[in-house]
């Protein structure tokens, strides 16, 4: 829903709620799990090292490890999302069906593997001040409700953790929304152009359609992404609970 609002697809009518699961698993694979497990392969060890032994403070080295960390996550998941706009926007019915156009733009033409890093210039604009923005907001407010409410004595468990998740990822929603209308665009025109540029595509929105598009599909990514925040920040916190593994000092 969110990406239709975002194109012109949201003049089109109702949506397929069924094309919005189609090749979830496969696409899954492809991008979320690499993509979720280089970030914290890279931001845990990393925010550790900055804390202890580079002598950086918690807000430092929570955003030097979430953009390190985010930079090649993002890049490791540009496939999937490509494949992904084509699906949900109705240019393809199918993950085969959408690679095809990706990797073979012209019917005669050879392959072009570049396709399938489409924009992702946009990605890695939208996906890196999104993961800072997003741990910075929320280790913050961890910090702040452990300091207040837990008087500093304890640490905030998982339930706790999934509250501050939901308020973390709204808020991150709104500070990107402009980043991820654009990089919708770039992906889901009908004839994909891997030229064009993400601040080009952005002027040409605020020019032709006003800048208020740029906010295009903000309710409902609020809601999915406070939704998804919290959901996440809970079951990481529940999983090294049930592993023993103690949070990492502020």
């Amino acid at each position: 829903k969110t990406q239709r609002q975002q194109t012109n697809a949201g003049k089109m009518g109702a949506v397929d709620v069924r094309r919005l699961f189609r090749g979830m698993i496969p696409l899954t694979v492809m991008g979320t799990v690499p993509s979720f497990g280089i970030f914290f392969a890279v931001y845990e060890p990393l925010k550790k090292w900055c804390a202890e032994s580079a002598g950086l403070g918690g807000a430092a080295s929570v955003c030097v490890a979430a953009f390190f960390g985010g930079a090649p996550a993002s890049l490791a998941a540009v496939p999937s999302d490509v494949v992904k706009k084509r699906i949900v926007l109705g240019h393809a019915s199918d993950p085969h069906a959408a690679l095809r156009q990706v990797l073979y733009p012209s019917p005669a033409g050879a392959m072009q593997l570049r396709g399938l890093f489409t924009g992702w210039q946009a990605n890695m604009a939208k996906d890196v001040p999104f993961a800072v923005a997003k741990l910075t907001i929320f280790e913050a407010m961890i910090r702040q409700y452990e300091r207040w409410a837990l008087s500093g004595s304890a640490v905030a468990n998982w339930k706790e953790r999934m509250g501050l998740g939901v308020a973390s990822g709204m808020a991150t929603a709104v500070l990107t929304n402009p980043l991820d209308v654009v990089n919708t665009r770039i992906k889901g025109a009908a004839v994909m152009d891997a030229e064009r540029s993400l601040w080009s595509v952005g002027h040409e929105i605020a020019v032709r359609e006003g800048a208020h598009t740029l906010f295009a599909g903000l309710q409902f990514r609020t809601v999915i992404l406070g939704f998804g925040s919290g959901v996440f920040w809970g079951a990481h916190a529940a999983c090294r609970e049930m592993l023993g593994l103690s949070e990492l000092s502020h």
